[in-house]
């Protein structure tokens, strides 16, 4: 029997050395010292140096893989791993055609940043060190890569969904889809790997994986990326509350709702299960840090509906910046489901929705490159917190990714429903609610309605109050872009909202099928309106200032290099206090400069239009910002029609730019040749 044990343990050395993972196991140990069996001393000694050395790569590394192309909004990405402190690791592309030389540091770890990868390019890759076996990753796509968490709505697998035996039945078209999911596990402190293993998607691999995850790559498949390589992580756990998913600092910075500050770790014996504060994000989160990604998807909230609204925003705020900034690349986009109708749920069901939209970029956030998908008509019949109809969910999904994440502009494609954009009383009484988004508005009745709280028939999706507190019911009648609530004359409105209960009845919907955010605003009084106009700037510059030139070279920070599109004012904001605070201001760098991808279209008087999602308060707030560090600010554009990532260029724009770009304060352009048709004269 020992003899047998023996050989069986010395064979799975040999199979993993094969494997290029070198470790010895024996009665499931890794590299363990067993000591009734003597006849292995000698094995154990002979590879202990061996076990010690290799290099060694985090289990998200493997066969089948895809690493974040730079391309579009994406940004560079790493590899990492473990050796002997100072032993120097080459990384090696395709047999050495480029490679990567590093020193682990006295931790023995080590971190390379990899050029720019193209999307659909196919590689593989050894890591090798001075000692020791060298590692090898096979078929390596390059793509884009998505992480999707959040608690038991992102983790329904494929094989739950409505429509599971046709979705199951095409996954094997879908090889360009990879999957990891990440075994559960929970941790008092910080862990630097995680359990699990990439598979090529198909009929075997998909059943268990996450629906909401994978349907948003199949529209994306369909809607922008093609049958371009995408790899899904999963990570996530149901029933947990969004505290499990925090790290410490994180938590700290919502102490008055979480009670719990950075130095208030739980130990060992104090995890509980997976809800405990930052058990998952320990186990779960933590060991993928460092792994590019495209954008987060997060579907949770459910375990938090009786903390209400300001808790939630700002939890869920804290976690992503969080996220955001230990990760080190650039506000990578995120995208969040708001809670499907509940019949089930308490009042604060609405509380959480609309957190999850607050979150979302506007003027003065404190965060930016974040969407939401609207699910409010997709509740299920019977009432449960977990809808079926996953398909639409992950469409609505692609829509948001589409618009946050890529900045697309498809003329065809609508990304959001009706989106409230200012509530006004006339002065017959009635309230105007307009739109944005609202071509074709009308009122529809929501999945399920006729089981719960009743359908358009008998629901209003429109309430009025004077005092945020006592609502009545509004019939809407749908102009336009706008919807006229009918009110008595004697009501003075002084707040509106639409969709605010657990399951509501009826929605109000675009041409694009897209359901209106559920909100809560508060009324502009008739005789207020006039007290907001401001004056029209002029379209055209008159005056162009003569050439002067620059006593110094300029000196200062320009986008491209680490974030190329990834970019946002957060990142920008940061970049300007660090010229301050670390000295290089005093130094005599003077210039933070963005470079492509700020802008997304032209407004139809022709005005050039920053991305709304990832500069929610502007150019103007942001070069005011950066003034107020006593430093300069640059944009970028190109001469042509177009810019290098096919933006809107100068061409027949040149005039009115330059007065746009004056009236911002911009002190700085770099103007590049990219693009199209262009003016011959300049």
């Amino acid at each position: 029997s020992l003899k047998t044990n023996s050989l069986q343990a010395l064979s799975r050395v040999i199979k993993s050395r094969s494997e290029s993972r070198f470790k010895i196991e024996f009665f499931g140990g890794d590299c363990r010292m067993v000591r009734h069996a003597a006849v292995l001393v000698l094995v154990l000694t002979l590879y202990a140096v061996s076990c010690d050395a290799a290099v060694h790569l985090p289990n998200v590394f493997g066969d089948d893989m895809v690493l974040q192309t730079n391309q579009e909004y994406g940004a560079r990405s790493f590899i990492w791993g473990t050796a002997s402190a100072g032993e120097k690791v080459t990384v090696s592309i395709n047999s050495g055609k480029n490679s990567y030389l590093v020193n682990a540091d006295q931790q023995g770890k080590w971190k390379v940043m990899l050029n720019p990868i193209h999307s659909g390019a196919k590689y593989n890759i050894t890591v090798a060190g001075e000692t020791g076996p060298s590692v090898t990753l096979h078929n390596v796509l390059a793509g884009n890569v998505l992480l999707c968490s959040g608690q038991s709505n992102m983790q329904i697998p494929v094989g739950y969904i409505l429509n599971a035996t046709a979705t199951i039945a095409e996954a094997d078209k879908y090889s360009n889809i990879r999957l990891f999911q990440v075994k559960p596990d929970t941790s008092p402190t910080p862990k630097e790997d995680l359990n699990g293993s990439w598979v090529i998607n198909s009929a075997k691999t998909v059943p268990g994986f996450s629906a909401v995850c994978y349907l948003t790559a199949l529209w994306m498949s369909r809607y922008h990326w093609g049958m371009s390589p995408i790899g899904l992580i999963q990570s996530d756990w149901g029933g947990t509350p969004i505290q499990a998913w925090m790290s410490p600092d994180a938590l700290k910075e919502c102490d008055e709702f979480n009670n719990m500050g950075a130095e208030e770790q739980v130990t060992e014996e104090e995890v509980g299960g997976p809800g405990t504060p930052s058990c998952l994000y320990n186990a779960m989160i933590n060991p993928l840090v460092g792994m590019t990604v495209r954008a987060a998807l997060w579907y949770q909230g459910e375990a938090n509906v009786g903390q209400g609204r300001d808790a939630y925003v700002c939890n869920l705020q804290s976690l992503i910046q969080s996220w955001r900034d230990v990760w080190g690349i650039g506000d990578f986009s995120w995208v969040s489901v708001q809670l499907a109708p509940y019949k089930g749920g308490t009042s604060f069901v609405s509380g959480v929705r609309l957190a999850e939209t607050d979150v979302r970029p506007h003027p003065g956030s404190p965060i930016d490159t974040v969407g939401a998908a609207v699910i409010i008509d997709l509740g299920d019949p019977s009432g449960i917190i977990h809808p079926h109809n996953k398909t639409e969910v992950g469409r609505r999904m692609a829509l948001q990714l589409l618009h946050v994440a890529l900045a697309q502009q498809y003329p065809n494609i609508t990304f959001s429903g009706p989106e409230v954009k200012s509530v006004t009383q006339e002065s017959t009484g009635n309230v105007v609610v307009s739109f944005d988004y609202a071509d074709g508005m009308f009122f529809n009745d929501t999945h399920g309605c006729d089981l719960n709280e009743g359908c358009c028939s008998n629901y209003s999706a429109f309430e009025v109050s004077v005092d945020n507190v006592t609502w009545m019911k509004a019939e809407g009648k749908i102009g336009a872009s706008s919807v006229e609530l009918q009110i008595p004359a004697s009501t003075k409105a002084k707040y509106v909202r639409l969709d605010i209960s657990n399951f509501p009845g009826c929605a109000l919907f675009n041409s694009a099928q897209l359901p209106a955010t559920p909100f809560i605003k508060a009324v502009t009084a008739w005789e207020d309106q006039f007290l907001r106009e401001e004056p029209a700037r002029p379209l055209h510059g008159s005056h162009v200032a003569s050439p002067v030139d620059l006593a110094t070279p300029p000196m200062g920070f320009n986008s491209w290099n680490f974030y190329h599109c990834n970019i946002d004012e957060r990142v920008v904001m940061k970049t300007a206090d660090a010229f301050v605070s670390k000295g290089l201001a005093a130094a005599g760098y003077q210039y933070v400069n963005i470079d492509d991808c700020w802008q997304v279209n032209r407004a139809p008087d022709g005005t050039i239009v920053p991305d709304p999602v990832r500069f929610p308060s502007g150019m103007k707030a942001l070069a005011d910002y950066v003034h107020s560090k006593g430093l300069k600010f640059g944009l970028y554009t190109a001469q042509a029609e177009f810019t290098c990532q096919k933006r809107p260029g100068a061409w027949t724009h040149e005039l009115q730019d330059a007065a746009t770009y004056c009236e911002w304060g911009i002190d700085y352009l770099k103007i590049d040749g990219c693009g199209g048709r262009r003016n011959p004269h300049i």
